[in-house]
């Protein structure tokens, strides 16, 4: 082979590696961007599992005298 034609082929080879890699760089961030929208996207009431609970449950049945004089306070009634 000539060293023109040793060139040519390299330089070919060269361009379709790039050209491969920059495809992968994009393929890549594209996944990577679909994965941090989905994680990030806002949850539907129901669909995402909620961990844990209220240490004393039956505190929320009924509310107490003290908390339904703070609840007529927050909203300006009158005695």
């Amino acid at each position: 082979m000539s060293d023109q034609t040793t060139v040519t082929i390299t330089t070919a080879l060269a361009g379709l590696m790039f050209l491969a890699l920059v495809g992968f760089v994009i393929w890549k961030a594209r996944q990577n961007r679909a994965m941090a929208l989905s994680k990030t996207a806002p949850k539907v009431a129901g669909e995402d599992p909620l961990e844990g609970g209220a240490r004393r449950p039956e505190d929320f049945e009924e509310p107490s005298d003290e908390d339904l004089e703070m609840m007529g306070d927050l909203l300006g009634e009158i005695e």
